[in-house]
């Protein structure tokens, strides 16, 4: 895992009984919110064999952008026999 500001992903944890090896992991935005200019990336790799719950923990605040706008750009790689939700 790795993460910079604005977002932070928070360490896994395994939930599901029905499912022990699915890892559950959380993306949070502990800053202030979203303004003009920001670009936010998110990768997502998924190695093989590996089972991974994304999910967030809300919704991220968006402020007023009147002169530029903000960018989010999410990559996801599945490998052969991974499961990415």
């Amino acid at each position: 895992m790795e993460c910079r500001a604005p977002l932070q992903l928070m360490r896994c944890h395994y939930l599901d009984a029905a499912q022990p090896d699915m890892a559950f992991a959380t993306v949070v935005s502990p800053s202030g919110g979203v303004l003009q200019g920001d670009r936010l990336e998110l990768q997502v790799t998924v190695a093989e064999g590996a089972r991974l719950h994304l999910d967030t923990a809300s919704a991220i605040r968006r402020y007023r952008m009147p002169d530029q706008r903000a960018e989010q750009e999410v990559t996801r790689t599945v490998a052969e026999d991974g499961l990415l939700e």
